[in-house]
């Protein structure tokens, strides 16, 4: 075959042509989350709300959440939504990374987390306000890892706190009042993840304990003062451990009053 021979000529074109291309669409692609950083794309138009998560469930896990990148281009978006500012990335048509949504006006955080191939996976955190703030992560969309969930109690906050192995509770999850406070109740699960013992921490320095339909109460010294079985009602014990009459009626608030 001769050196100038057209066939080969035409391959040696085909060849650059082709690296050019491939080259383009590289630097392309390199160059999307750059630009679109200064001229993002509009998110779509859903509700921007956390994964919905059921921690009642065994195991708790994910159960859904509107695609913020429903037909939306690769690249960063953002949308305002509400009086909130979502912020994210889309590849694929679905959600890629960090996203946040925030109050547009105060910059206050709504909610926060991280996503892979358009699921939810890694760190969230949910805000009721500034200072309480539901965390946890998600691994193959159950719940893993510790996690601290935040509940209204009247005016008080109470703050609930663990772990998760794939969705379930495991070990000692404890209730503090507005996080910082005394211990108000703490709840032991068993390997099935199953709530086993509860335990109610007495502002007199009482404990009750919660175990099945079973209630045990304990005083300071962890002597057994009074104990309920499945059926009737509270009985209060001597110190041999013998029932030696019913409690009254307000009795058992007495005998553990709560914080």
């Amino acid at each position: 075959m001769k050196k100038d021979d057209p066939r080969i000529r035409w391959g040696l074109r085909l060849l650059t042509a082709a690296m050019i291309i491939a080259l383009f669409w590289f630097e392309g692609n390199m160059l999307i989350g750059p630009i679109t950083r200064v001229f993002p794309r509009e998110c779509a138009a859903v509700t921007p709300s956390p994964p919905q998560v059921d921690t009642t469930s065994l195991p708790a896990h994910v159960i859904g959440q509107e695609n913020l990148c429903n037909r939306v281009s690769d690249g960063h978006c953002e949308r305002l939504a509400g009086g909130d500012r979502v912020s994210g990335t889309c590849k694929n048509g679905g959600m890629i990374g960090d996203w946040t949504v925030k109050d547009a006006a105060t910059g206050a955080l709504r909610w926060s987390g991280q996503y892979e191939g358009g699921w939810a996976s890694g760190e969230f955190r949910v805000c009721k306000d500034p200072a309480h703030c539901d965390s946890f992560r998600i691994d193959h969309l159950h719940l893993d890892g510790p996690a601290v969930t935040w509940e209204r109690d009247g005016d008080r906050w109470i703050e609930l706190s663990g772990r998760y192995e794939r969705g379930r509770g495991v070990g000692r999850w404890v209730r503090r009042i507005d996080g910082k406070g005394a211990v108000r109740s703490a709840l032991v699960f068993d390997e099935q993840g199953l709530a086993a013992k509860e335990f109610f921490y007495c502002t007199n320095g009482n404990l009750k304990e919660i175990r099945g339909r079973r209630t045990i109460l304990y005083d300071a010294e962890n002597r057994r003062i009074a104990e309920r079985g499945p059926d009737g009602p509270l009985g209060i014990l001597d110190a041999a451990g013998n029932v030696v009459r019913d409690a009254r009626p307000d009795e058992e608030t007495a005998l553990c009053p709560l914080p």
